[in-house]
């Protein structure tokens, strides 16, 4: 979990109290991962419904905020636009295509009633840190390894811990909260990055060279196993 390592890496570094900066090296860890790729667990399959649009070409203004870069568009008749660069000469093209704009995407040639199926990659959510663990919106049964959610019961007044929030989404959101992939299964890998971005901000010469080294290991590790190729620098 995110906080755990926070703590971890606190007591690592002797930086008890600045448990915030540290959170912030642990999430640009996860950045500094996650910018050597792109890869399937980053990727979500969406539709855009477009019905009761009066617009065409058709803006999506529901942009989610982390989409970081589109893998795949269809629109509900099987044609798959392209994308373009928008420019001064956009009026003149004809036909299927889409491209982004400020802050939404402009697909034209999408059939009236119709809806498109997109998938893109994201860009993981900033983890938050919990200074008190008891108060994480979920965390794991360390009999078990099985989520539970902290809920608020209306009966009791009072907080309790349960299996489900209700719905898959509501956990999953709350999970999002707190861990992604990258921290369960290259936990060492983001430890080492934040590591050694804290020494080399602190310029802590012998420490920044030795966790440089480490995290260069690291990333080289993740880049095998996750066959991105790329060169780390």
């Amino acid at each position: 979990m995110f906080s755990e390592l926070v703590n971890e890496i606190a007591d690592k570094t002797d930086r008890r109290g600045e448990e915030d900066f540290i959170a912030t090296c642990c999430n640009g860890a996860v950045r500094e991962l996650q910018s050597k790729g792109l890869f399937s667990q980053d990727m979500v399959e969406d539709r855009i419904e477009t019905v009761g649009a009066s617009t065409q070409p058709f803006y999506w203004r529901d942009v989610p905020r982390y989409l970081r870069a589109i893998q795949f568009v269809r629109y509900s008749n099987g044609v798959s636009p392209i994308p373009v660069t928008p420019g001064r000469k956009i009026d003149e093209l004809a036909g299927n295509y889409y491209y982004f704009a400020s802050d939404y995407i402009i697909f034209s040639g999408v059939p009236k009633g119709g809806h498109i199926d997109i998938a893109y990659y994201i860009l993981q959510p900033r983890l938050e840190y919990y200074q008190d663990l008891s108060t994480v919106p979920a965390r794991r049964k360390s009999e078990t390894g099985e989520w539970e959610y902290r809920w608020f019961n209306p009966d009791t007044q009072s907080w309790e811990w349960v299996s489900t929030l209700g719905s898959w989404e509501q956990d999953k959101l709350a999970r999002m909260k707190v861990t992604n992939w990258l921290l369960e299964d290259y936990r060492e890998a983001v430890k080492a990055i934040a590591v050694r971005e804290i020494y080399n901000i602190f310029q802590d010469t012998g420490n920044s060279s030795v966790w440089t080294a480490i995290a260069a290991n690291h990333i080289k590790a993740f880049l095998n196993l996750t066959k991105v190729k790329g060169v780390y620098t």
